[in-house]
């Protein structure tokens, strides 16, 4: 394995690692918001 791609591996690990973390922080409150405006409209 050429250092190349080692880093290209180690940059797309962090890319998708930031992705997550990213829609963790932004889709869990839209949940929570969805879930309480569910409860409400009933």
């Amino acid at each position: 394995m050429n250092h190349q791609s080692d880093v290209t591996v180690v940059r797309e690990t962090v890319i998708f690692a930031v992705n997550m973390k990213l829609m963790e922080v932004i889709i869990t409150p839209a949940l929570h918001n969805l879930e309480n405006e569910v409860k409400c409209g009933q």
